[in-house]
């Protein structure tokens, strides 16, 4: 009976109305994941204050950019971090598992289905790119002098690097393969930018998006045949937004995905500091570093912690990189000191227990080896950009 009466409605449905209304799904989803971060207190103190504080700001940026920009960086440089930002998302589907009971059997629906997700994930794309550029505008303007006629073409390359890097992720399935063809996409682009006139280079974006267009409009919008691998892929984006609350979440534990594969550090089990008797701290403090070194999660967000610093004091003047270094002080110290008691915490060590007289000696000693070289590495950083600004 169910059955019946739902084939009824896919039998009066078009596939513009099942796209705004999934769409409207969509919006609802992750507006909730949205809230479920952004509470009322964080909305009044947070969220509303910065809306209204924006414009001026952005403003300011028009009449003072010497004070949040150095024209000593090279244009190439604000280039690749914009080819860098657009690398996430996909084309989107709006595809759903229960497409395949009645849906799928309707070609009409389902292609016209795809058909104006594929033309949202190009408009929405569009939208974020414009976005970025109206946002740096003041600095491609007024430090760098771009014209009207720079502008546009910036966005054009933008539009085709961003749907051939769209194309890439859609169709390769095998990751090494997709990341290779990713960064070579990458390198060919910043070459063309960087080598190419205006002219080649408005007709070769003009080609990619034009073949891409081609590409996706007749393998994929026209064809059920890679419905299973399109499901994958808009699982995933629905999924985004949730998954990166999760990895700033330090309440979640994101346990590594090992699959029996040898530690690539200190295997098999080779001792990283001397037995001392003196020291009886240092075999707890080998374990926990041990752990630390094997654990992928833990050094990606190591490194992030590092790497956005270090970012940050490279672009911002002289007088907030010492605020950013001093944040940073602060920061690396107290996500270390979290490693340590997520470390402790392990059920290893309710099995196996440990002199609670040696806690604080090796948390020392973690501190010294985790937090203060990279302290000491971003304070230096900051010294030398603040003396060559």
């Amino acid at each position: 009976m169910t059955a019946s009466i739902y084939s009824q409605n896919v039998m009066q449905m078009t596939g513009r109305k099942l796209f705004w209304h999934r769409l409207y799904k969509e919006l609802t989803f992750q507006l909730g994941v949205i809230r479920s971060v952004v509470d009322w207190t964080i909305l009044v103190y947070f969220v509303v204050p910065a809306i209204i504080v924006s414009p001026f700001f952005y403003r300011d940026m028009w009449n003072n950019i010497h004070l949040y920009w150095d024209a000593v960086i090279p244009v190439e440089l604000l280039i690749l971090m914009l080819f860098l930002v657009l690398i996430r998302g996909n084309f989107r589907s709006f595809i759903d598992e229960a497409d395949q009971l009645f849906v799928l059997r309707h070609t009409h629906i389902f292609q016209s289905l795809k058909q104006w997700a594929f033309f949202f994930s190009i408009v929405q794309l569009s939208l974020g790119i414009a976005s970025f550029i109206i946002l740096l505008l003041p600095i491609f303007y007024r430090i760098y002098e771009y014209s009207a006629q720079n502008i546009v073409l910036l966005f054009i390359v933008l539009v085709a690097y961003r749907m051939l890097q769209f194309s890439i992720k859609k169709n390769i399935r095998h990751h090494l393969f997709k990341w290779v063809l990713l960064i070579l996409c990458l390198y060919v682009f910043m070459l063309s930018w960087q080598t190419l006139s205006d002219s080649l280079l408005i007709v070769l974006s003009i080609f990619v998006i034009i073949t891409t267009y081609y590409v996706q409009f007749t393998f994929f919008i026209k064809s059920n045949q890679y419905f299973l691998q399109e499901l994958d892929l808009e699982r995933s984006e629905r999924v985004r937004n949730i998954q990166l609350i999760f990895s700033f979440s330090q309440e979640i534990e994101k346990i590594p995905r090992r699959y029996l594969k040898k530690p690539l550090f200190f295997f098999p089990s080779k001792r990283m500091l001397r037995p001392n008797r003196n020291k009886p701290e240092n075999g707890l403090l080998e374990v926990l570093l041990k752990n630390f070194m094997r654990d992928r999660v833990l050094i990606m967000s190591y490194l992030n912690l590092i790497t956005l610093s270090c970012i940050a004091i490279f672009f911002m003047p002289v007088w907030l990189k010492w605020l950013v270094f001093i944040f940073f002080a602060f920061a690396a110290s107290a996500w270390v000191r979290s490693v340590f008691d997520r470390l402790l915490d392990h059920p290893f060590f309710k099995m196996i227990t440990y002199d609670e007289n040696i806690y604080f000696p090796t948390w020392l000693k973690f501190r010294r080896i985790l937090a203060f070289p990279v302290i000491l590495l971003v304070g230096l950083l900051a010294f030398v950009m603040s003396m060559y600004s």
